[in-house]
């Protein structure tokens, strides 16, 4: 009978073993004392922390700690040994932008990422055949945009409500493609133009 490989299981071994090499054991997260509270009567975060850690066959879920406001956070962060901080966009007058610069300076090596709408300067949703958009103002939603300074627009030319230049779009080189995305840059910046009394906006090509 031949002899096992070892150096063979040794290699596998350490390329599952190089997976996990920053495993989160605290977790901060930033928000204000209501949706801290809505969270723990929902138990939707521990939830979703739980069944993560059980899909990935991890017994010990990690510790959350929690903060009101960026001063409290940032105290934490500097005598604390942290391993992920997770920021509501609302949490009063915090500026999450700059708030992510402070976590830089007291953290370096911890990885900033802004997700979804980040360093969007305007989001417009046009209709598509007969699917129309049917924008609801009072969503959280909406609130992260005006409280980013995000310019929001929905047309539907059919009903006369606004156009896009879809030949002028299509015209432009395409920077990364997928199924149901199209990424596109352009060499030089839109100009967006928006009047919060009338709610009229457009946006002109360079």
């Amino acid at each position: 009978m031949s002899k096992p490989n070892l150096t063979n299981f040794q290699s596998k071994f350490l390329k599952f073993d190089s997976l996990m090499q920053a495993r989160v054991k605290q977790v901060l997260l930033v928000s204000s004392p209501y949706d801290s509270f809505v969270l723990e009567e929902d138990g939707r975060l521990t939830e979703l922390i739980y069944n993560e850690y059980l899909e990935l066959n991890l017994s010990a879920t990690p510790n959350v700690k929690r903060a009101s406001n960026s001063e409290e956070a940032l105290d934490i962060l500097m005598k604390q040994d942290i391993d992920l901080v997770i920021v509501f966009k609302r949490v009063g007058d915090l500026d999450v932008a700059g708030f992510g610069h402070d976590v830089k300076s007291v953290k370096p090596d911890m990885p900033v990422v802004w997700n979804q709408i980040s360093q969007a300067g305007v989001i417009v949703e046009a209709a598509y055949g007969d699917f129309a958009p049917d924008p609801s103002f009072g969503t959280h939603f909406f609130h992260n945009l005006t409280s980013f300074r995000i310019g929001y627009m929905t047309i539907n030319a059919a009903i006369g409500n606004g156009f896009i230049e879809w030949d002028w779009f299509s015209s432009q080189p395409t920077s990364d493609e997928t199924e149901f995305v199209r990424h596109v840059v352009l060499s030089e910046p839109l100009e967006v133009r928006i009047d919060g009394h009338s709610g009229a906006g457009l946006i002109l090509k360079p």
